[in-house]
């Protein structure tokens, strides 16, 4: 990710997701993109779907973990009434990276009557967690009900307003 404070961290866009595992633990792990990482000690965001695209980052995850890299890991998933189902991209991403992370948070489903406020408050504790000591990957799973589509409604402004 290209980061304000450091112009030295580069921006990588990886498609299609099966490619992402070898070239995330790459740009993540070069000897010059560790220190690179290190020195401004802003984490690496890597987005993807849900299923095996997931588990498709374990190596870069235990890798990261092991060098006290940050790195947030945020991932698309089905509704927890979905888990154990036997439906589609529906395994167990929650506890998929095991001790390797430093936080996990299993993030509900959008809802037009819960506060922005909450989800504030979770991603400042994802950077707080993957920059502190030691720092390492945290994992954001992020529940959606319906595949990714242009909303039927707008969001009440009031759940944008922090008290």
């Amino acid at each position: 990710m290209m980061h304000a404070a450091c112009s030295s961290c580069a921006s990588h866009a990886l498609f299609p997701e099966a490619s992402g595992q070898g070239a995330c633990r790459r740009c993540l792990l070069q000897q010059s993109h560790v220190k690179l990482c290190v020195a401004c000690r802003l984490p690496a965001a890597v987005i993807t779907s849900s299923g095996t695209a997931v588990a498709n980052l374990l190596p870069a995850v235990v890798e990261a973990s092991q060098s006290n890299i940050p790195m947030l890991l945020i991932t698309a998933d089905r509704p927890s009434e979905m888990r154990d189902t036997g439906a589609n991209q529906t395994i167990d991403q929650v506890k998929i990276f095991g001790g390797y992370t430093r936080w996990v948070i299993d993030v509900p489903p959008p809802d037009h009557v819960v506060p922005v406020r909450g989800l504030l408050t979770s991603a400042d504790a994802a950077v707080r967690f993957a920059t502190g000591t030691p720092a390492g990957p945290v994992h954001i799973n992020c529940q959606f009900r319906e595949p990714l589509a242009p909303a039927a409604a707008d969001w009440p402004h009031s759940l944008l307003k922090v008290d």
